[in-house]
C-alpha cells in the first residue's frame, strides 16, 4: 500500500458511496512479487482506510472465468476502479462499467520492494506512516 494506491482509492471514494477493495493474488506470499501475506496486505490497507470492505481474490489463471470468479467472491457491484489496463479490459468485455484510476505519485510497488530488499530506507517516504510500521514489523519476522 503505497501513496499511489492511497491516491487511487481516494479518487474512487469521491465517486461512490461504498467502495469494496479486492486484493489480487491473495494466495501468494513470500515471493519477490508478493512478499506479504494477504493478512499483512489487508492490515496495510485497513491502517489507512479502516472502514473499507476488503476481499481476497486468489488467482485462477483463466481470464475467461475470472470475472465470474470475482463476482462470486465480492457479490454485486456497480463499477470497477483499477489502474491495471488488462483488468479494465476484462471487466468492460463482461459488460461492467469501469473507471481507470491514475497514480499521481511516481511510485510503484516493484521499486519499493527493491529498496526494502537493498536496505535503502528511502522507500519509507513512498508509503503512509502506518504502512511503514507494518512493513518494519514484517521485516523483523523475516521479510
Amino acid at each position: 500500500m503505497h501513496i499511489g494506491h492511497v491516491g487511487a482509492i481516494e479518487q474512487a471514494l469521491k465517486q461512490v458511496d461504498m467502495l469494496i477493495i479486492g486484493i489480487g493474488s491473495s494466495e501468494k506470499h513470500g515471493t519477490d512479487d508478493n512478499p506479504f501475506t494477504f493478512e499483512e496486505r489487508m492490515q496495510m490497507i485497513k491502517s489507512v482506510f479502516p472502514k473499507r470492505k476488503i476481499f481476497a481474490i486468489p488467482d485462477i489463471d483463466d481470464d475467461s472465468k475470472w470475472i465470474a470468479y470475482v463476482e462470486k467472491i465480492v457479490g454485486r457491484f456497480d463499477i470497477v476502479f483499477s489502474g491495471n489496463p488488462n483488468t479494465i479490459k476484462l471487466f468492460q468485455e463482461a459488460g461492467h462499467k469501469t473507471k481507470a484510476v491514475k497514480f499521481h505519485h511516481k511510485v510503484n510497488a516493484t521499486t519499493i520492494r527493491s529498496l526494502i530488499a537493498k536496505g535503502d530506507g528511502s522507500w519509507k517516504k513512498m508509503v503512509p506512516a502506518s504502512v511503514v510500521k507494518i512493513i518494519v514489523q514484517s521485516q523483523s519476522k523475516g521479510f
